[in-house]
């Protein structure tokens, strides 16, 4: 687990990895993406995500979860699949 001090400077643990350059966070549906792989993972309530958790855009079987993306986040995976040619 990683450790980050808290608003008051006490030490936390955090359940998964902070975000890393390249990945998005996808507020609606509790996801990050990694917009060059299109490649998301769950995200723990503290603001990690969960590296072991990935699912391509492509593997994505349910429009339940397409359908809860909000506007911003729906422009976010749009682009990222016609970057990628998978649209």
């Amino acid at each position: 687990m990683i450790e980050r001090e808290n608003i008051k400077g006490e030490s936390m643990s955090l359940l998964g990895k902070e975000l890393k350059e390249g990945l998005i966070e996808l507020e609606s549906v509790g996801c990050c993406i990694d917009t060059k792989l299109g490649i998301t993972y769950p995200m723990y309530v503290d603001g990690t995500y969960d590296e072991d958790g990935e699912c391509h855009l492509e593997d994505i079987e349910t429009d339940e979860w397409f359908d809860a993306l909000s506007v911003e986040d729906t422009k976010i995976v749009d682009d990222c699949m016609l970057e990628l040619g998978i649209a």
